[in-house]
């Protein structure tokens, strides 16, 4: 187990699990046991992939070009919005 129950963060059961003999299930999953030395414990980069960066890029260009392609007109008396 992670933690104990004094420092779980969500609402305890009514009626626990070991009595209603209902909704029995893990509440957690096993973490991988992975050994790092001094330097892979303090990287900054470790797990990082570029493509799902690449993705929120893509994504905000999106929204970006929609705004834009929305706020190209002119505003009341000839004034430009932007």
């Amino acid at each position: 187990m992670t933690h104990v129950k004094k420092d779980c963060l969500e609402r305890p059961r009514k009626v626990g699990a070991k009595f209603s003999g209902k909704n029995i299930a893990h509440d957690e999953l096993p973490q991988p046991e992975i050994s790092f030395g001094f330097d892979g414990k303090r990287d900054r980069w470790n797990g990082y992939d570029p493509n799902d960066y690449l993705a929120v890029v893509d994504e905000f260009q999106k929204v970006r070009h929609t705004n834009t392609k929305q706020f190209t007109g002119h505003g009341p008396a000839g004034r430009t919005l932007y």
